[in-house]
């Protein structure tokens, strides 16, 4: 799998954070996913997970926590994570 490469800076809105955490999901996962499916129960592992993860934040310039890591479940909280790092209200 290639690296994902960073996307111009720009001021992202919440729709552009949603459309590309989904469509990195779908590819990295490898299943079709939802804002709302819990990753545990969709089988996703945690280190499937965390490509997803660093992936986002390469593309987006961002960096988790660790604490921030452990509050995901579900796209939506990834998506509500990535907005507050990216000031998007």
């Amino acid at each position: 799998m290639s690296m994902p490469q960073p996307l111009a800076p720009r001021n992202y809105t919440r729709q552009d954070v949603e459309r590309i955490v989904l469509e990195r999901a779908k590819v990295t996962f490898n299943v079709d996913v939802t804002l709302e499916t819990n990753l545990t129960e969709a089988g996703v592992d945690s280190i499937t997970y965390y490509e997803l993860e660093a992936q986002i934040e390469e593309v987006l310039g961002i960096t988790f926590s660790y604490g921030e890591y452990q509050q995901i479940h579900t796209l939506r909280d990834l998506v509500k994570a990535t907005c507050r790092h990216l000031n998007i209200t």
